[in-house]
């Protein structure tokens, strides 16, 4: 199946590295940095870089968009994706409140199309450096 990765920073990064032993073929990569578009794009003889998110959905056919941008882009990024018909997996959150995360819900269950989010878990790097600096002390009391 064809995929399109929206952001290319580290976590596009990681996503990338297993694509290879999955039946996803990596067709394009968005990023506002386009740098980092045309590097992402170019560990896959057949991904495009692009700059702007409405021309790469304009001109890919890719079913299936992976949302790997900031967190405040996740929102309106799943929308756009949504409103052009295709299926969106977002990175956490999948919005920053919960009307825009139901309303994203709402959107893909009216056109039919499957809208998934990475699950948070305590292995994240996050929660894994939160126990770190609670476990030495260097968070202080915590109340």
């Amino acid at each position: 199946m064809k995929v399109a990765f929206v952001g290319a920073g580290s976590v596009a990064e990681q996503y990338a590295a297993d694509l290879s032993e999955s039946p996803l073929r990596l067709t394009a990569v968005c990023d506002l940095d386009a740098d980092r578009a045309e590097r992402l794009a170019a560990r896959c003889e057949t991904a495009t870089a692009y700059t702007d998110l409405d021309t790469m959905l304009a001109a890919g056919s890719a079913p299936l968009i992976v949302n790997l941008t900031s967190h405040a882009a996740h929102g309106p990024v799943t929308r756009a994706c949504l409103d052009a018909g295709r299926h969106v997996f977002s990175e956490k959150p999948l919005a920053l409140d919960a009307d825009t995360a139901a309303g994203l819900v709402r959107t893909a269950r009216e056109r039919g199309l499957s809208l998934a989010c990475a699950p948070e878990n305590h292995l994240a790097d996050a929660q894994r450096h939160a126990h770190s600096l609670l476990s030495d002390g260097r968070l202080g009391p915590v109340r």
